[in-house]
């Protein structure tokens, strides 16, 4: 149905349902969504790098909260409380195909047009709490070993879907500052000579490779372990403009610098970066 592919986010509906069919009855926040639906459909490069007005939702992200927008309106979603999506009775029984799906589509929004003279972008700003929205998020760098001796943990936190500090007296109080909905990615810092994207003429510059990022569902509040919602099949990648050699550390958003990190860590943004220092960030 040529409608049903121009208006993108009406895909994500029949997904959202069997996201939350998946874990029903228990409920869903929507970073699970988010990822469950990810990890099961293509998104193209855009949708996933992009983002929205606000510049704290990718499009894809800001999708998911529109196809949810919709499937509370039609009465398949409970409204719940803030950041907890979870079905309705209606909703376990709904099966969309693609004409289901537009014919809901078109009763939502028709609805909402004879109800109200506001735009669907000044409704969903309106709704941005009940969508889970945040209007701060922050962005995480984090070790996944801690002692030469101790293995690199990547592989694990990666399946059991966490993130843990290996430390018991060491960085308590950054990660209990972590909260769902903050982005996090695991690095690791080395140096490097040869095979540089650049010419150095020798030189030692430090490198941090993304190992891999994902998104923050929930805080254990003991410094130590934090439930990840992560990103699907992670592609190391290699920065060199400067490097955070901390275990755990927070990207300061007010460096340009560390803007430019975090649009390549979690945005797919190329390597670049005004006036490149190489320096390691303690």
């Amino acid at each position: 149905m040529a409608e049903l592919r121009n208006n993108r986010f009406i895909k994500y509906f029949p997904m959202v349902l069997d996201a939350l069919r998946s874990t029903d009855p228990a409920a869903m926040k929507p970073p699970e969504v988010v990822a469950w639906i990810r990890a099961r459909t293509d998104v193209s490069a855009g949708d996933l790098t992009r983002v929205v007005e606000n510049g704290r939702q990718t499009i894809f992200e800001n999708d998911v909260h529109w196809a949810r927008f919709y499937l509370v309106k039609a009465g398949l979603l409970e409204k719940g409380e803030r950041g907890i999506w979870s079905l309705t009775s209606e909703g376990r029984a709904a099966r969309l195909d693609d004409k289901t799906t537009w014919d809901l589509y078109v009763q939502v929004r028709d609805s909402n047009r004879t109800s109200s003279s506001k735009n669907e972008g000044e409704v969903l700003k309106l709704l941005g709490k009940g969508l889970g929205c945040k209007a701060e998020r922050s962005y995480w760098f984090v070790g996944a070993a801690w002692e030469a001796r101790t293995a690199d943990q990547t592989s694990r936190f990666l399946s059991e879907g966490v993130w843990q500090n290996g430390y018991e007296d060491q960085f308590l109080d950054q990660v209990r500052e972590m909260k769902p909905g903050d982005r996090i990615a695991i690095k690791a810092s080395f140096v490097r000579r040869q095979g540089l994207p650049f010419e150095l003429n020798g030189k030692a510059v430090s490198v941090m490779r993304i190992k891999a990022t994902g998104m923050i569902l929930e805080n254990s509040n003991d410094g130590r372990t934090v439930k990840v919602a992560w990103d699907p099949n992670p592609t190391p990648r290699d920065w060199y403009f400067f490097t955070y050699r901390s275990t755990v550390i927070k990207a300061d958003m007010e460096s340009e610098k560390a803007q430019f990190l975090v649009k390549f860590t979690f945005y797919g943004e190329p390597l670049t970066c005004p006036r490149p220092r190489y320096h390691a960030i303690v």
